[in-house]
């Protein structure tokens, strides 16, 4: 927890007093018209050890109304109560995310009552809807004693989509964390949604990938179906687009469209078609694992005879905007071509924050536009173009063929050879300068790099100080090789920590890390170290989140921060 200076509670009369407990803690007092900024910047008044923060990210303002939050056009967004917000008023007990970086708040108004946000009308708040009552009879409680007398104990209520909810519960025969998601058979739920529910169960629940989610049982009481499902840490792929500022950097697209068609080709492989293959049917871990969720109206071999009874000639199912055109005529002819198209569509979605089509019914019309891909490189572009064309015969025939198209794509922009036991891997890892722009062949240069380490790239503005977060988030040891024409030199991690710098002019240490970090244009070459090896040259000992930090403070004091 980060203390910060308060200003004086008692020296002066104040409209408002604003609280921090968490990330950051200590309190403020306001009059009217005065504000109080927080970033990473050391010149704000809430200054955040955070590097994925923004210099000047975001103020709290006192006005008449009350006190206001206003995001300052910050490069990850400013977030409150896990909703992107860019001006709204705030209260007690109100949850701040800055960057990685979590604030609980408590505002004093003078002259009025505490605001508790857990119980005031948050109807003029750009919050999530609450989920509707549910019907007479059939209360929240009703539901967790029916549930708690088939041995889950329910904790938490994760979603509710229409008359489908998603709980969280603890199996308590195997104490057994899970997802228990609900259907209950009242009106107006139809025989033909009961029917969809149970068959996308029963379509998922043979299928065990790393990148489905488990279906782990099926159960029907009198008047509900629930299936007990692996309970994911994380949210859904939309809502990881919409945190990010509006798309993905190319490499985590990319990763995440990789992991999912390993996912399509183990369900077709098993004669299952996905038929909504979307960002909100992708849920993303804490790790970086993207896994397909909701088989709802999914098309099974084993199935045939049932899916045409739910599925009637010339039905269209399916999302506007990531649906094939097929599916938009006759879903029932929808193959594995169709969850090749809405994997294209979702990875549209990630390079260029929108869907490619309009989100209306009807067929999409041809190909997608190409202007919102203008920063994408060209290999990346005609993938996705390629995913989406209207006629099933000019796409991908197969996921396992699209898997070895990314493969190759991903060969081309890292200068890596990937195939299918190290692609994720390459993903992970590979510098942003590479996995962001077409690689482009350069003449030899004296300060070019000998060696074959496994990763290298090209250094440009501050793709360094990116890949040395990478490194960081994955507590990676290796040696990385910098090289440029004015500096060269080296630094050694072991597990998230710089404990060997080096240049060749004579620098070590941290005088040679900021020499270091400084290189605009050159050359890295990183090779991971063993599991085990412990180097003893060391000549320090520091945090890469510290020092990259330290870096980023430095470059906006020198005007080249955000």
């Amino acid at each position: 927890m980060q203390p910060v200076r308060p200003n004086s509670t008692t020296a002066r009369a104040a409209n408002a007093v604003v609280s921090f407990a968490g990330d950051v803690c200590g309190s403020f007092a306001l009059r009217e018209n005065e504000s109080i900024a927080l970033g990473r910047s050391l010149e704000v008044e809430v200054p955040l050890d955070d590097r994925f923060s923004s210099r000047r990210h975001c103020e709290l303002s006192c006005g008449p109304q009350g006190v206001t939050l206003v995001d300052l056009d910050s490069a990850n967004g400013t977030f409150l109560n896990g909703e992107r917000v860019h001006r709204v008023a705030v209260h007690t007990g109100d949850l701040l995310e800055v960057g990685h970086s979590e604030l609980r708040l408590t505002v004093e108004i003078e002259g009025r009552p505490h605001l508790n946000a857990t119980t005031r009308d948050r109807a003029a708040r750009p919050l999530p809807a609450p989920p509707p009552p549910p019907a007479a009879g059939d209360s929240q409680q009703d539901l967790v004693t029916k549930l708690a007398d088939e041995r889950y104990q329910v904790t938490g209520l994760l979603s509710r989509r229409g008359l489908i909810s998603v709980y969280q519960a603890r199996k308590l025969a195997l104490d057994q964390v899970v997802a228990l998601k609900v259907l209950p058979l009242r009106p107006p739920v139809s025989r033909k949604q009961m029917l969809r529910f149970a068959q996308g169960a029963q379509a998922q629940a043979p299928l065990r990938h790393r990148n489905i989610v488990a279906i782990y049982d099926v159960r029907k009481l009198q008047d509900m179906l629930f299936l007990v499902m692996e309970l994911v840490d994380g949210e859904t792929l939309q809502r990881k687009v919409e945190r990010s500022g509006g798309r993905l950097s190319t490499r985590e697209a990319l990763l995440y469209a990789y992991q999912i068609a390993g996912a399509l080709a183990h369900a077709h492989g098993r004669g299952v078609i996905h038929r909504d293959v979307k960002p909100g049917n992708i849920m993303v871990t804490r790790e970086r694992e993207a896994k397909l969720i909701d088989f709802g109206i999914a098309k099974c071999r084993a199935q045939a005879a049932g899916a045409q009874e739910l599925t009637g000639v010339g039905e269209s199912l399916g999302t506007p905007g990531y649906m094939a055109p097929e599916q938009a005529g006759n879903a029932t002819h929808a193959d594995g071509r169709a969850d090749v198209y809405g994997l294209g569509a979702t990875l549209y979605f990630c390079l260029a924050g929108r869907a490619p089509f309009p989100t209306v019914p009807g067929p999409p019309p041809g190909e997608p536009p190409l202007v919102p891909l203008r920063e994408i490189p060209g290999e990346v572009t005609a993938l996705v173009v390629k995913m989406l064309q209207p006629r099933p015969q000019d796409r991908f025939q197969t996921a396992v063929e699209l898997q070895r198209a990314i493969e190759r794509v991903v060969s081309r922009l890292t200068r890596i050879q990937a195939g299918a036991q190290n692609t994720e891997l390459v993903l992970r890892m590979a510098p942003s300068a590479a996995a962001e722009e077409p690689y482009m062949e350069t003449p030899p240069r004296a300060w070019r790099l000998p060696v074959s380490p496994a990763f290298r790239g090209q250094i440009r503005n501050h793709e360094l100080v990116e890949f040395l977060q990478m490194l960081d988030y994955n507590q990676k040891s290796g040696t990385l090789e910098i090289s440029a024409y004015d500096e060269q030199g080296h630094l050694l991690m072991r597990e998230g920590r710089i404990v060997r710098a080096r240049t060749e002019a004579g620098a070590c240490a941290l005088a040679a890390v900021k020499s270091l970090l400084m290189v605009r244009d050159g050359e890295f070459a990183f090779s991971p170290h063993p599991v085990g090896v412990v180097e003893q040259d060391t000549d320090c000992d520091l945090p890469i989140a510290a020092v990259l930090l330290d870096h980023l403070r430095t470059a906006d004091e020198a005007g080249r921060g955000e």
